[in-house]
Parts: C-alpha cells; structure tokens; sequence
C-alpha cells in the first residue's frame, strides 16, 4: 500500500471517529482535507498529461470539497450552499460521463436497453414523494437534486460497454454509492432522524468519491 493511501485512510478514519464521537472539532479538522488529498491522488497520477477527463473530475471533487465545508454547519442557509455545490459536482460528474462514453458503442448499447432509465425513475418518483411533506420551500430544489443525482448514476451506467469493465465497475458502483450517501441526508434530515445517520453519509460518500475517483484515473492512464 503507497504512502498516499495510508495518509487517505489516516484521514478517512479521523472523520468516521469524529462523528462517532459526535465531536464537531474532530470533524472540522478531517473533512475538509478528504477532497483536497483526491484532488492531490489525480493530479499526482495524470501529471504531466493532463486530459480532459482529469480535468472534469477535479472540477467534480472541487465542488464536492465546498459542499462538504458548507454542510459542516447545521443551518438552513449552509443546507443550500451545500446542497448547490454538490448540484454542481453532479453536473459535472455527468459531463463527464459523457465525454467518456461519446461511442457508437454506447448509442447500441442504449437504444437496446432502454429499460435501464426505469429504476432511476422509480428512485425520484418513490423516495422525492417520501420527502415532499416535509420539504417545503425546498420543495423545487430538492426536486432539481434528485433529479439530477438519478441522472448522473444513470450516465455511469451508461458506460457498460464503453470502457474496460474494471473501469466501469468501479465508475458505476462509486456513482451509487454517492447517490445512497445523498439519500441517507435526504432520509435523515426530511424523513426519519436516526443515530448512524452521520457515520453511514460519510462512509458510503467517501467510497462513491474514492471508486469513481479511481475509476477515471485508471482511464487518463491507458491513455497516456
């Protein structure tokens, strides 16, 4: 194992034992180093060819690094900043996403499974209604996040077959597990508060960042 993941895990473990503690201070000394040392990992393993796909991806974890400092504070304004930062991210996630899978490969792929949209759907229409009493004036931005969350899973499944399946394995199962990390805030802050809440979030956000992270890494590499 090199250096830079004993260090990653060093600081993964820092914030899972911060919010075991239930100590803000903990918390607010690891965070917000977890992107920031991602953002390091990519940069160290594309440089000095550095693509689009790292590009697009540093962008993605940049906004990810504001929305995890942002959602460091428990208030209805912080909420939304964070919550418009890791909008950003998924957008940018989805480009690039697409700018991955642009084949005639994955429009093959596509029009023969087009079935494939029906679950993402099912996860807006099921869990948005959930949340709905609940939401309020966050009704409409609420609404945009999920929708947008469900597409960006949507488009890494989208990758099959485009790219080498240790790629997209790694792609695809990071993307759903950010998801699930979005869902477990949505559940706890608009559904059902429960104790692991905190510890489930960050375990399943930082895996999703982590694979996806090394995913595309992977991808700049066989290119260079």
């Amino acid at each position: 194992m090199s250096r830079f993941w004993i260090f990653f895990i060093i600081i993964c473990l820092g914030d899972i034992v911060g919010r075991l503690l239930n100590n803000f201070y903990i918390d607010v000394v690891f965070k917000p180093l977890l992107m920031p040392t991602l953002m390091g990992y990519v940069y160290l393993q594309t440089a000095p060819h550095f693509g689009k796909f790292p590009r697009l991806l540093l962008v993605s974890l940049f906004f990810s690094w504001w929305g995890d400092i942002f959602l460091l504070f428990d208030s209805p304004p912080f909420f939304m900043l964070g919550l418009g930062c890791f909008l950003l991210a998924h957008i940018f996630y989805i480009i690039l996403f697409q700018r991955i899978s642009t084949t005639a490969e994955q429009s093959a792929w596509l029009k023969a499974n087009y079935w494939a949209v029906t679950p993402f759907l099912l996860y807006i229409i099921v869990f948005y209604s959930q949340m709905y009493p609940k939401l309020n004036v966050m009704a409409l931005p609420v609404l945009v996040y999920s929708i947008t969350i469900a597409l960006m899973a949507l488009m890494a499944l989208y990758l099959y077959k485009t790219i080498n399946n240790w790629a997209f394995q790694r792609i695809f199962f990071g993307a759903l597990l950010f998801v699930i990390s979005d869902s477990f805030i949505g559940f706890n802050r608009f559904i059902y508060t429960f104790e692991s809440a905190s510890v489930l979030i960050m375990l399943t956000y930082i895996a999703g960042q982590t694979l996806i992270t090394i995913g595309v890494v992977s991808l700049q590499q066989k290119n260079l």
